[in-house]
């Protein structure tokens, strides 16, 4: 009874359910019951506004669910204190709570409880402003909720990537996906769902320039929003339309509005209610702050030596590279020191090293310098990790690419054409830009170096296209006696285009590997690799 309030937005109703099942539970001993119910009672006080009283609801469900090692009662309960802390900004500790809860959720093999802890993930990456993370794990969500055929899981992940695709300026598919959502939550009459999406079409609606409408959904959500109670969304719907009605030249009714939601912002979370959340969760943990502090050392100096395994690792690619150049100029002078076989085998082996050792070493650091820079609290140093973390991605993909080239004696024009492709899907999908592929000649070979070369030439074209074109099309064509890419765009002028590196390392490239190049630039540009006899 108590959850069927809650689907209803009821939470007054739902809480007194809770209450009466928490003290039937209590006589029955039954401790499985008892931890739901404080649970189910700490949602209810989060839906109300109260996170002082939810968080000391979590922590009893969190005890007693560890006392009768309840995995999956564990699991939802981190989830929960995780929201705790990203309500207050503590985005640092909503992770972790977040990742503590998914492993359990994986380990038991609840793919609902999961689908939330990729909501949550993707919520917090959005307020964090890395949308394309945000974005990844909406995806994830709305890919594992269509799976499961859950309408209410469905319609939380269409709301939950309008809102990024709101932030990130993509509003036909914001809309697209808040109108989806609101669609499911209208035919289950979810007064909560329809209040959350009707504000979620508002701020949508209010990027676009349409404030009438946007202010009619703020209010819509506003009426919904106060008949259940839930303190949250009408306080998000009061500073809305203050800001609305101020770019409407309204100054009455946006003071007005603002004199409202800082009243009720105030009720909610204020100094006192983060202390007493605070000490709560202190209690729990009951981790003394010396100890905090010897923690906290280390992980600076982890992360300082990170950085430097980092560096040094780039440095020893660089090495590794020049050193795999200089065996590639021994194969071409064909010295009498080595039989064909050995340098095959010497091939392998590098490749082997390179990809097992190397590679995995820099895919180990972009992911901890990755969690350092989401921990890291001053600006200079955080983007100082997020560079280096991008540093060391980019190392690894030319590691990648150079394995690839180096692996065996020859490679064949099929694999030029599926490694272009990979290459392109990754740059060009996000865009917008559609791919057309064709390979003729598949089983054709090549040396590795002309390989190479030509993969190089290919990215620079691609990244040009994606860069400076405004293209909707790219097509490629492989074939025995020439390699075709060509788009759509604007084209350029060639007698007044500014040469730069890009273009003079495509002719130094060509040149090294005796190819012809050919640029056309009318309607879209197109760029030919003819192969000299």
């Amino acid at each position: 009874m108590g959850i069927y309030h809650v689907y209803l937005g009821h939470y007054d109703s739902a809480e007194i359910y809770f209450l009466k099942a928490l003290e039937i539970r209590k006589k029955q001993k039954d401790n499985a019951g008892v931890g739901a119910a404080f649970n189910n009672l700490g949602n209810i006080s989060i839906s109300k506004g109260n996170y002082d009283k939810a968080t000391n609801y979590f922590i009893q469900a969190l005890k007693i669910r560890e006392q009768i090692k309840d995995t999956a009662g564990i699991a939802s309960t981190f989830t929960n204190l995780g929201l705790i802390f990203y309500k207050q900004k503590n985005f640092k500790k909503a992770l972790e709570y977040y990742r503590k809860a998914l492993a359990l959720n994986q380990l038991q093999k609840n793919l609902s409880k999961e689908i939330l802890i990729f909501f949550n993930f993707g919520n917090l990456y959005d307020e964090t402003e890395k949308f394309d993370s945000a974005i990844f794990y909406h995806k994830i969500a709305i890919s594992k909720a269509e799976l499961l055929n859950d309408e209410r899981l469905k319609a939380m992940a269409y709301g939950n990537i309008g809102v990024t695709y709101t932030k990130v300026k993509q509003y036909s598919l914001a809309k697209a996906f808040i109108l989806k959502a609101l669609a499911i939550r209208e035919a289950s009459n979810d007064m909560e769902g329809m209040a959350i999406n009707y504000n979620n079409l508002a701020s949508a609606l209010v990027e676009t320039n349409q404030k009438d409408s946007a202010i009619y959904y703020f209010n819509k959500s506003l009426k919904y929003s106060l008949e259940i109670g839930n303190q949250e969304i009408v306080r998000d719907n009061y500073l809305a339309l203050s800001e609305t009605y101020l770019q409407q030249n309204k100054p009455t009714e946006a003071l007005a509005m603002f004199k409202k939601y800082i009243a009720i912002k105030d009720t909610m979370l204020n100094e006192e209610t983060n202390k007493q959340i605070a000490e709560l969760n202190i209690k729990y943990e009951t981790e003394k702050k010396e100890k905090q502090l010897a923690q906290e050392q280390e992980k600076t100096q982890k992360q300082s030596n990170y950085i430097l395994v980092a560096l040094a690792l780039i440095f020893i690619l660089l090495l590794l590279f020049v050193l795999f150049m200089q065996i590639r100029k021994a194969e071409k002078q064909k010295t009498a020191l080595q039989s064909i076989q050995n340098i095959e085998n010497e091939r392998s082996r590098i490749a082997r090293d390179l990809h097992d050792n190397l590679g995995a070493e820099l895919t180990l650091i972009a992911s901890k310098l990755d969690i350092a820079s989401f921990k890291e609290t001053r600006a200079a140093e955080k983007k100082v990790t997020e560079n280096i973390a991008n540093i060391t991605r980019n190392a690894n993909s030319v590691l990648r690419e150079t394995v690839w080239s180096i692996k065996s004696s020859e490679i064949s024009l099929e694999e030029l054409h599926d490694k272009t492709k990979e290459f392109a899907i990754r740059i060009l999908e996000d865009k917008g830009i559609k791919l057309e592929f064709i390979c003729l000649d598949n089983q054709w070979v090549l040396t590795p170096n002309v390989a190479l070369n030509l993969f190089r030439i290919c990215q620079e074209l691609i990244n040009n296209s994606a860069k400076h074109a405004q293209c909707t099309l790219m097509k490629f064509s492989f074939s025995k006696s020439q390699i075709t890419v060509a788009d759509n765009g604007k084209g350029f002028d060639k007698d007044t285009i500014k040469t730069g590196y890009g273009i003079e390392n495509i002719a130094t490239r060509a040149k090294e590997i005796n190819v012809n190049i050919l640029v056309r630039s009318e309607k879209g540009t197109q760029t030919i690799l003819s192969f000299n006899d």
